[in-house]
């Protein structure tokens, strides 16, 4: 099944975890799984726990790498007249396996990895393996089946739940959105590799992205996605505060956009509506940054001119004369999202701050989101994306003219953007002085 993805494991104890050991086939230790918290929405394991000398630390790890929700199915030796497991080797020291005591006849069964005795039984398992899956968060349930034609004969088949986590309190969530180009990527440079905090968890903008969250807000699907499930995924924790960073999150400009009735910044409205309702259990605050409407103008058409956007087959001039200042107005943006959210859930950052250095900029962002760090404690996070110079603009308005072959026109404007970008040439001003002041 194409929309299944399949993972399957052996144990080599003398092979490095997570290797590959043929096709489709890792090598993984139930003790130390090598795979990310929330990874699998199943976890199946077939008369495999008796043998796994500390079930317990492969409890907590099965529990750890499934998702809030999902399921953990096995089969084991297992009597339901037992209050207590059967132990047939006692483990005293659980650093130590040269310590373990076999304190009844060895049994061994058989497998195909296991040589030529087969694989030693630690344990079969009594009532009290509820208990212990409850201790990882699991909980257990069962069935018993006969299914002769298939060689299963009373077969117990048992089925764990792994919990979604339960706040005592609405969970909060702060979303930072914007113009294009206002220092998005400085900010979740930092966020990403430097903010560490017990009280906040950033949000990684790709599973925005890769979890179709994206579509979802913009009304492009309506396939249901479980948000505070999906930040538990990532590693969230009950309590803390969600920042979420994400510049298309409530809408994006495009130059096909022209004309339409939302132009330039895409449906804020109907976005923030979708948002809010998607996160109606939360407690939603929005940063917005805006930067001045004329350098955003420039700075937007140099944006598509430079990342060769099949729509931009206008110049600059033909670009402005089709702007409509009723629709792109700030304001008109600030009232929409304050319609939805609520004026005092709503903060405004402004772009210009850069001019204090990135530093600066990015510690007035976190004042923003309640955390105060000196801009001094702020690493070097680089500068914004830069800009087509004024040179590379013109030689981009030529070559969209020229016939070239998509490979050609690809390393033209990746060596425009380089090369020829506002931070080593002029910058580009395509506006007069009385089309900065309109």
């Amino acid at each position: 099944c194409d929309w299944i993805e399949l993972h399957l494991s052996s144990y080599k104890p003398e092979r490095p975890l997570g290797a590959r050991l043929s096709q489709g086939l890792v090598n993984q230790n139930l003790e130390r799984l090598t795979y990310p918290n929330g990874y699998f929405d199943i976890v199946i394991t077939s008369d495999v726990m008796e043998h796994v000398r500390l079930d317990g630390k492969a409890h907590g790890e099965i529990a750890r790498v499934l998702r809030p929700g999902g399921a953990y199915l096995f089969t084991v030796p297992h009597n339901w007249e037992w209050e207590r497991n059967l132990i047939r080797v006692r483990i005293d020291d659980p650093d130590r396996p040269d310590t373990d005591v076999q304190v009844m006849e060895p049994e061994y069964h058989g497998d195909a990895n296991g040589g030529g005795q087969g694989i030693l039984a630690y344990r079969a398992y009594g009532r009290e393996l509820a208990q212990q899956l409850a201790v990882s968060g699991l909980t257990l349930a069962y069935e018993k089946n006969d299914f002769p034609g298939l060689g299963i004969l009373n077969t117990e088949l048992f089925y764990c739940k792994k919990s979604a986590p339960t706040p005592t309190a609405r969970a909060k969530v702060i979303i930072h959105a914007g113009a294009h180009k206002t220092g998005t990527t400085l900010i979740q440079v930092y966020l990403l590799n430097y903010f560490r905090h017990d009280d906040y968890f950033y949000l990684n903008p790709d599973i925005i992205n890769d979890s179709g969250f994206l579509g979802l807000v913009h009304g492009e699907h309506d396939r249901p996605i479980d948000f505070l499930a999906l930040v538990a995924n990532a590693g969230w924790q009950a309590g803390q505060t969600i920042v979420v960073s994400h510049e298309a999150l409530l809408g994006y400009g495009e130059l096909r956009s022209l004309g339409h009735e939302h132009y330039f910044y895409g449906a804020y409205r109907d976005n923030a509506r979708r948002l809010k309702d998607l996160l109606a259990d939360c407690d939603i605050e929005v940063v917005y940054y805006v930067r001045r409407q004329d350098d955003f103008i420039v700075s937007f058409y140099l944006e598509h001119l430079a990342n060769c956007y099949a729509d931009m087959d206008l110049d600059f001039n033909e670009f402005i004369a089709l702007q409509q200042p009723e629709k792109m107005s700030w304001l008109r943006r600030l009232d929409e999202l304050t319609d939805v959210f609520g004026s005092n859930r709503v903060r405004l950052g402004l772009f210009d701050e850069i001019k204090a250095g990135p530093a600066a900029y990015v510690a007035n962002f976190m004042r923003r989101i309640g955390v105060d760090i000196p801009a001094e404690e702020i690493p070097d996070l680089g500068r914004e994306r830069p800009s087509l110079s004024a040179e590379a603009y013109q030689l981009a308005v030529t070559a969209r003219k020229l016939t070239l072959d998509a490979a050609t026109q690809d390393a033209l404007f990746e060596f425009l953007r380089t090369r020829l970008s506002n931070r080593t040439h002029h910058k580009a001003k395509l506006l007069s002085a009385e089309r900065r002041q309109w």
